[in-house]
């Protein structure tokens, strides 16, 4: 019923949100599944649910729904016209394409979130050091990783090195400075540390 609801959500909000629609970064034809998630986090956190929730359960949901969902992609993509060009259908709009594929996209997310959260829980249950700072620092580097990227792909722009070497360099050095600015600055800040 959740990821039921997620897919529902979505495919009206697509219905009037345009393709590429953001706002500060973020897809707005996605909040739906955003906002959905965030609330499932919240009541999970302060429920407990993790702790509760059945490693078999999440295991089968990963190792049935997956497979399950790629060849229900493979459908969508296939009998829906993306191969021959069609693939307007899948951005929204009142097609069964975009509905379909709302529907995928929440399963699969439900699948990989329920699954990797037991996986997690009961197999990779410790935290080094550098895996708690990474954790410590993700929501942050996620929220201004933006400001970074464009700021090393400005200054790479106009060196004549391979695409390739450039997309490296500037995947790496986007995600250090984002760590860096997350521990030594955004997250020492009193109005942000409680968020961040």
């Amino acid at each position: 019923m959740f990821a039921l609801s997620i897919a529902i959500g979505t495919f009206i909000v697509r219905l009037v949100l345009p393709s590429g629609a953001s706002f500060l970064n973020m897809h707005l034809r996605d909040f739906p599944q955003y906002i959905l998630l965030f609330t499932a986090g919240i009541l999970t956190a302060r429920r407990q649910w993790l702790l509760k929730f059945s490693f078999r359960a999440g295991i089968r949901w990963l190792t049935v729904i997956l497979p399950v969902g790629f060849a229900a992609w493979l459908m969508i993509v296939v009998c829906g016209g993306a191969l021959e060009g069609h693939g307007r259908a899948y951005s929204g709009g009142w097609y069964w394409q975009s509905a379909a594929m709302n529907v995928w996209e929440s399963f699969t997310c439900i699948a990989l979130c329920f699954g990797l959260l037991v996986l997690y829980r009961e197999r990779f249950n410790s935290q080094p050091r550098v895996a708690k700072l990474l954790s410590d620092n993700a929501f942050s580097v996620y929220v201004f990783h933006p400001v970074f990227v464009i700021a090393v792909a400005r200054a790479l722009h106009g060196i004549p090195w391979h695409p390739m070497v450039k997309f490296v360099l500037l995947t790496t050095a986007a995600a250090l400075l984002s760590l860096v600015a997350s521990a030594a600055v955004f997250r020492r800040v009193p109005m942000l540390r409680s968020i961040l």
